[in-house]
């Protein structure tokens, strides 16, 4: 559906990828009208984010880098392989840490996913703290790698189903096994799949007996439990900024010593298209206005502007840290731009002469208030008017 898409979309965004693309699946054959499943809201969503955002910060993202992160979850597949804890999500080996990824989003922590093989080949020397969801076996290697990255002070975080002993490793019991019975099937029949994967056949599959739960209900168990893990937390996990709610995702992104914070709005209720009969899906966006505070700005004085929006917004400092408010609405997201100091202006330079006809040099930048251009990434719309008055 259009605003679900939009939120994943904004997700991919706040990476800092290097393309965007949708994937349609096999059903949606352009030659047959009748398999062509995907909504036009969806295409017309699509439209609105490349006008409004893909075509005038296109270059922003794809020149933009992540932050560095000092926050690693290991995505194990000797546990995969090896594990008895249950499969989450069909048969995607990769998913399993899937939902306890998303309470650490939840709670504005943003992690490097790293692998059995990454550990092995590189160590752990560049992040502090160690998540382990669904690490019921490790290779000797690995194991060892966490005992020494354990004995230099790093944290470990680790779920009810860690094998290996990690003495004072930080442990949380989630049960993530019934978002397996969020689907209209189990909701509308108290019957689904025993197993699924994208390889299933429906006639032939089988088919189990279960309670179904829906979209809200696991909204308000997800959120308690990212409660729980934020109060666990404690003290002991630090983030660049954080919002007053687990409905607000963020990431930071970075370039030539200038920071962003891109704000995703995960604000989501049933919609007309398939949530509120099957009570499956938050499939609609809603408007949400979040309080952001930043925990580890280094400077006496802070500028934040809403790059989308285009507007400076108020700051005000409270316990030693900055807070701003953002509003959020169905477009999905935003970027704050954060300086240490006000833009004062922009400033065009032009040569003495310039000749029609002729190549001609225009140096437009941005400068603070001493008259220095700013560093990173300022997106500007230049345009270029004539003697006759078109463009």
């Amino acid at each position: 559906g259009p605003e679900h898409m939009t939120v994943t979309t904004w997700v991919n965004l706040s990476r800092a990828p290097k393309a965007i693309g949708y994937y349609y699946s096999s059903e949606c054959n352009p030659e047959s009208p009748d398999s062509f499943k995907v909504p036009y809201a969806t295409s017309a969503k699509i439209r609105e984010l490349s006008e409004r955002v893909f075509k005038p910060y296109g270059p922003f993202f794809t020149q933009a880098e992540n932050a560095q992160r000092r926050i690693a979850v290991l995505s194990s597949m000797a546990s995969a392989l090896h594990g008895n804890s249950p499969n989450l999500l069909g048969s995607y080996n990769n998913y399993q840490i899937y939902h306890f990824y998303t309470l650490l989003a939840m709670n504005h922590i943003n992690a490097d996913v790293v692998l059995d093989e990454t550990i092995e080949r590189y160590g752990l020397d560049d992040y502090d703290t160690l998540v382990l969801p669904k690490c019921d076996a490790l290779t000797e290697s690995v194991y060892k790698a966490v005992q020494v990255f354990q004995q230099r002070g790093g944290l470990v975080i680790a779920d009810q189903y860690l094998g290996p002993d990690l003495p004072g490793a930080l442990r949380f019991d989630f049960d993530f096994t019934y978002r397996s019975k969020v689907s209209a099937n189990a909701i509308a029949n108290n019957a689904d799949f025993a197993n699924w994967n994208d390889q299933l056949k429906p006639g032939t599959a089988e088919v189990q007996q279960v309670t179904g739960v829906t979209a809200l209900d696991d909204q308000r168990i997800m959120e308690d439990y990212a409660a729980q893990l934020k109060q666990g937390l404690a003290g002991k996990v630090s983030t660049f900024a954080e919002c007053d709610t687990p409905r607000v995702l963020t990431n930071l992104l970075v370039k030539d010593g200038a920071n962003y914070l891109v704000l995703v709005n995960d604000n989501r209720t049933y919609g007309e298209r398939a949530g509120e009969k099957y009570k499956a899906v938050l499939d609609k966006l809603l408007p949400i206005s979040t309080v952001v505070t930043l925990n580890e700005w280094p400077h006496e004085t802070l500028t934040a502007y809403d790059m989308l929006r285009k507007q400076e917004l108020p700051v005000e400092k409270a316990d030693g840290r900055w807070k701003f408010n953002v509003d959020l609405d169905e477009l999905g997201g935003t970027i704050v731009a954060l300086y240490p100091a006000p833009l004062a202006q922009v400033r065009v330079r032009t040569q003495s002469t310039v000749v029609p006809g002729m190549e001609n040099t225009l140096v437009v930048s941005i400068e603070d208030l001493g008259g220095v251009p700013v560093a990173g990434l300022q997106p500007l719309r230049l345009d270029i008017t004539n003697a006759e008055g078109t463009n």
